[in-house]
């Protein structure tokens, strides 16, 4: 997990560097690229007593066209992860949208999830420097997790083991994101944005703050 997130902090680093090393462009509409870096708290629900919560990092890389200085279209694809747990005691619950009746202990492994996104871009400038900008759009993701069970494990009514069974599954699908964040311009083509994001799909929630460095030309 360190060296995890210490590649991400480095290649982050890097991009940043990159888009401050660029020229600048003078006018507010054109193409633009991003990239951005988070903290995610994430939270898979679920009625089968999993504690299914953490945090960790998320990051984004993107770019769009900006019709004029107030809106314009984004276009990118953001990284996720979904959460551990274990619980004992044996139940019948649900996780993901499917039940599960398990005897013993059961085990949730997440996964990477992930996936593209697309939407319209606002921005509202407060003067040459500072701006608040809202994003929001299509969400196309998908994830991965092995349910396994100590002893005898079922799903949605099918048996699949009396002893040691587990399942494992693919979702993907469509949902929506949505944000709003504070940006500062330090010439004319670079600019930084603080952001507060959230995106839901199935029963898995992802609020982040996200630091995204933007360049246009």
């Amino acid at each position: 997990m360190k060296n995890k997130h210490l590649t991400l902090t480095v290649a982050t680093a890097s991009f940043f560097a990159l888009l401050l090393a660029l020229p600048a462009r003078a006018d507010d509409n054109g193409f633009f690229v991003e990239g951005g870096l988070g903290w995610a708290r994430v939270k898979v629900n679920n009625t089968l007593g999993l504690d299914l919560s953490g945090n960790d990092v998320t990051w984004l890389i993107g770019g769009g066209y900006m019709f004029n200085r107030y809106i314009g279209a984004e276009g990118g694809y953001r990284s996720l992860y979904t959460p551990d747990g274990t619980v004992t005691g044996g139940a019948t619950g649900q996780v993901l949208g499917h039940t599960y009746t398990y005897t013993g202990s059961l085990s949730f492994k997440g996964g990477h999830a992930a996936g593209f996104y697309v939407g319209p871009v606002f921005q509202l400038p407060l003067d040459d420097k500072f701006s608040l900008r809202a994003r929001a759009g299509a969400y196309f993701w998908n994830t991965k997790y092995t349910v396994s069970s100590s002893n005898a494990l079922s799903r949605d009514g099918v048996a699949l083991g009396a002893v040691g069974a587990s399942f494992s599954d693919s979702p993907s699908g469509t949902s929506w994101y949505g944000g709003i964040g504070a940006a500062y311009k330090f010439t004319p083509a670079v600019s930084a944005e603080l952001s507060y994001n959230y995106t839901k799909f199935e029963s898995i929630k992802f609020p982040s703050l996200d630091l995204r460095l933007k360049y246009s030309f």
